[in-house]
Parts: C-alpha cells; sequence; structure tokens
C-alpha cells in the first residue's frame, strides 16, 4: 500500500490485455508489409488448407506465393486463419474473395490456385477450383503434392494383402487402448511414445504410428498383457 500511496509502482506492460494487443500490432505491421510486396509483384497465386484447432473450429489458412519484385526471389507468407462454419466449395470461395478484396487484392491478378483433393476444393461443379476458373480463367491449378502421392501409396499399398494386413493390426492396437481412459493409461505409463492412429490423407502420420510400436515393441506387448490379464480378472 506504501508504493501505491507514494506512486512508486511502474508500468512492466505484462498484462495479457496489453500483450495481445503488442501481437496483434505485430501481425498488422507483417501483414502489411506482405500485401505490400504482393502488390509490388501484382501477380501472385493463393494456396489454402482447413483443419480443426483445439477448440473445434475449422480454420482455414491462407498463403500468398508470389516473385518479390525487387530480388526476384519467390516467396510464400501466411496471411492469416479465418474460421469457417462450413467447407463446401460456395462458402469457402466466398471466404477467400473476401479476405483478397479485404486485403485490397484483386483476384484478376492472381495466376495460380494449390489445394488438396478434397471434393470441396477440386470438384468439377462446385470446387473452390472451378469456381475461382469461372472468375478468372488464368488463375492455373496445381493439386497438393503430398496429397496426391498419399493417394498413390494408399492405392499401391491397399493392392497388397500384406500391407493391408499390417497397417490394419497397427490401427486395431490404437482403437483398442484409445477406447477407454482407463486404458490409455496403461499406453501413458509404459509407452514413451503414444499410440498414433492411421491418417487417410496425411501418409507421413503412418511413419509416426509405425514407428511407436517397432521402437516400443516390447512394451507395446506388456501393455497388451497388462490389459489382457486385468479383463481375466
Amino acid at each position: 500500500m506504501q508504493r501505491i500511496n507514494e506512486k512508486q509502482l511502474t508500468q512492466h506492460y505484462l498484462s495479457h490485455d496489453v500483450q495481445n494487443e503488442l501481437i496483434a500490432l505485430m501481425s498488422k505491421s507483417v501483414i502489411e508489409e506482405i500485401i505490400h510486396r504482393v502488390k509490388q509483384a501484382k501477380y501472385c497465386a493463393i494456396l489454402l488448407d482447413c483443419t480443426g484447432d483445439v477448440s473445434r473450429v475449422e480454420q482455414m489458412s491462407i498463403i500468398l506465393r508470389f516473385c518479390n519484385s525487387s530480388t526476384g526471389v519467390i516467396e510464400e507468407h501466411f496471411v492469416g486463419f479465418i474460421a469457417v462454419t462450413e467447407k463446401t466449395g460456395e462458402y469457402l470461395t466466398n471466404s477467400i474473395l473476401q479476405e483478397l478484396e479485404r486485403n485490397g487484392l484483386d483476384i484478376q491478378n492472381c495466376r495460380g490456385q494449390g489445394y488438396d483433393n478434397g471434393t470441396n476444393m477440386v470438384g468439377i461443379h462446385k470446387g473452390i477450383r472451378t469456381r475461382i476458373l469461372n472468375i478468372n480463367p488464368r488463375v492455373f491449378f496445381t493439386p497438393c503434392g503430398c496429397h496426391s502421392w498419399n493417394f498413390l501409396l494408399m492405392d499401391v499399398a491397399n493392392s497388397s494383402t500384406t500391407a493391408k494386413t499390417f497397417f490394419g493390426f497397427i490401427n486395431k492396437i490404437y482403437v483398442l487402448f484409445s477406447k477407454s481412459n482407463k486404458r490409455w493409461d496403461i499406453v501413458k505409463t509404459k509407452l514413451k511414445l503414444t499410440l498414433k492412429t492411421l491418417s487417410e490423407t496425411r501418409w507421413e502420420r503412418r511413419i509416426g504410428a509405425v514407428k511407436a510400436i517397432f521402437l516400443q515393441f516390447d512394451d507395446v506387448i506388456e501393455c497388451v498383457n497388462d490389459l489382457k490379464n486385468e479383463s481375466d480378472d
């Protein structure tokens, strides 16, 4: 109280409100610089993807790709997340157009678009690709390379009975322990690498799922035995 009465307190700027304001100001400054570079280059490409965050809100990330007019170097810059309530091609297209307009960018200066191979993205009738091309036929489409490779690898793996059985067992082990918190506690107690589910769209996730079992095979067997003994009891 003495320090307050004598006005000895100093500003520390550590409150969450001040920190959030500083982050917002820095973000605004960075995005303004990116948009300035895009306008100098004039032409750009749009890259985007959608994913859910920890609060289960669907977020659409937008990246702009362009050639720096000063250096001649190709640059890619993330310009923000947009919370989306729908995943239809029409809704996402309108969200993209609104974001471009908000930043003073003209869709007619867009020369490229890149998404994954989802129907809402690349559908020939109602996908984002088609809707953007109807507005500007010069927006050349390039599918996501990783997503395309994932489809290829999945088809190759599905042609092999051994591969299908292998990945099937890996997924069954994950499902077995993830069904209840009590079972998952066994995993957390004995394994340093947690078991992982397979992903239909991200092939690199399968590597993590395999490593979690391959590098801890004896420990996984011990977890299964503990679960079996617990069930017998």
